[in-house]
């Protein structure tokens, strides 16, 4: 995910001070935007929240910068023109705890 966001960053499709706001469904149990606003309503620029996703594996962090970039098909397409074709990112975190539930 980090590595489409900073190529859309690269590309200017994007800013690393934008604004993204999390609202109370963006939630995701775990780390440290659940902890702190456990009923959303927050927001984050893009850098803050690169910064949560990659040094806390925040959650509610990386399913933010998948939605914002254009989800799991962009990100995958990403990491197949770079070589990568044995990692998957097919889905939200979000949908990962539906589907372990």
């Amino acid at each position: 995910i980090a590595i489409e966001v900073l190529k859309q960053v690269a590309e200017r499709k994007l800013t690393l001070d934008r604004v993204v706001w999390i609202a109370p469904n963006d939630i995701r149990p775990c780390c440290t935007i659940e902890r702190r606003h456990p009923n959303g309503g927050v927001s984050r620029t893009v850098s803050e929240l690169l910064e949560l996703a990659i040094v806390e594996s925040d959650n509610t962090a990386a399913d933010a910068l998948l939605k914002m970039v254009g989800g799991p098909n962009v990100v995958e397409r990403r990491l197949r023109s770079f070589g990568f074709h044995h990692i998957n990112v097919d889905r939200s975190e979000g949908q990962l705890l539906l589907d372990a539930v």
